[in-house]
């Protein structure tokens, strides 16, 4: 039995929970009562159960804790995750996250890769539970921001069904100057991790400041398009930044800092790509059999009972034009 229950009660209200190892809903109960026989009966434990009747999806990282530290995969999911509730694993070496949404589609009800210790599942497991929350995470489960399919196309999916991306800039070269960079951070979905990072509150969010400096590095990478200089230079601003970001932590001479900001490239395998600005078609009216008609490339649109409204005049020594305004009798301005 775990020592301190699991946070059900607020958690995961009504949900089925296991209490033995047989996957049947006859053998399934709330979370009370699954307690209750667990205590009357001398059992092991108590699982949760993942079934086709939720939306909540369960994440096993293996053996991702070393010497209390989280490896790099864990690190990068965290960082990633919304805020929501995680707990060790029994082996006390791996991590179990739930989040609520829906898993790939190529990933069906589960899908793992034993290689990098990953796995997730949306139905027909369980997971055995201790109630041993990972450093006082929150009790609710989140919903999913996007990082189960980040955490499946990088270490679950198979190499061959990757397809690189194309990207419209260099890589190692920001398209950002570091103001915008900062607002498009600080305004963008995982704002409030990133906000906490670049503030250096990094206690009760991560074992040290090393994932902490680490995870600032990946969203970094992600927003400079991997630009060392530009990840060093707003590094150094950040409330994370220390005299250790500056010393030499390798045998060929490679600072601390260096050294996180290549792990950081080496691990972000996505990079901010601006959109393309859309090209202006040109407008034209053209008047056919009485009626007047716009086209705008390959779209032609028919003008009837509108009105001129002159802008401005345009004129020459041989030569003037008129710049106007067409509303149509839908109330559509055209210029």
């Amino acid at each position: 039995m775990p020592k301190e229950a699991p946070p059900c009660e607020s958690a995961i209200q009504s949900i089925k929970w296991l209490s033995c190892l047989r996957l049947r809903p006859i053998n399934m109960g709330k979370c009370g009562r699954s307690h209750r026989l667990c205590r009357k009966y001398k059992l092991d434990g108590i699982g949760f159960v993942f079934t086709e009747d939720d939306d909540i999806i369960g994440v096993d990282l293996d053996k991702c804790i070393l010497d209390g530290k989280l490896n790099e995969i864990a690190t990068g999911f965290l960082a990633k995750a919304p805020k929501t509730y995680v707990e060790k694993s029994p082996s006390g070496k791996g991590l179990h996250a739930f989040l609520r949404g829906k898993l790939p589609p190529e990933a069906n009800k589960g899908k793992r890769n034993t290689k990098n210790g990953v796995e997730m599942y949306a139905a027909s497991r369980y997971f055995t539970m201790t109630g041993n929350r990972w450093h006082e995470c929150t009790d609710e489960i989140a919903q999913d921001n996007g990082v189960l399919e980040w955490l499946y196309n990088n270490y679950i999916k198979p190499k061959r069904e990757q397809k690189a991306k194309k990207s419209n800039q260099e890589p190692g070269k920001s398209h950002l100057e570091d103001e915008q960079l900062l607002q498009m951070a600080q305004a963008a979905k995982d704002r409030e991790a990133f906000d906490s990072l670049w503030r250096g509150a990094w206690q009760g969010k991560f074992p040290s400041q090393s994932e902490a400096d680490f995870a600032l590095c990946n969203k970094l990478a992600f927003w400079s398009n991997k630009d060392v200089e530009q990840m060093d230079r707003l590094f150094r601003q950040s409330g994370l930044y220390r005299e250790k970001w500056d010393t030499p932590h390798h045998a060929g001479g490679a600072t601390y800092g260096e050294m996180s900001i290549t792990r950081a490239c080496d691990f972000t395998t996505d990079t901010y790509t601006p959109r393309k600005p859309t090209k202006k078609q040109p407008l034209c009216v053209f008047e056919q059999s009485g009626v007047y008609f716009r086209k705008s490339g390959d779209n032609v649109e028919q003008l009837t009972n509108f009105i001129i409204k002159p802008i401005e005049i345009l004129s020459a020594d041989d030569e003037a034009q008129i710049n106007c305004e067409l509303v149509n009798d839908r109330g559509k301005v055209r210029r």
